[in-house]
């Protein structure tokens, strides 16, 4: 499987949503990994 870096979703209702599930994946894998990030305030 070749990844280009960029993906195409066609026939998205709510792009927002979508963004929010790939932000949740995202955040769930780097937990799984024991790669936690600290955000700096």
């Amino acid at each position: 499987m070749e990844s280009s870096g960029s993906v195409r979703l066609e026939n998205v209702k709510d792009p927002a949503q979508v963004r929010e599930l790939i932000r949740q994946a995202y955040i769930a894998e780097q937990k799984r990994r024991g790669l936690t990030f600290r955000e700096e305030t």
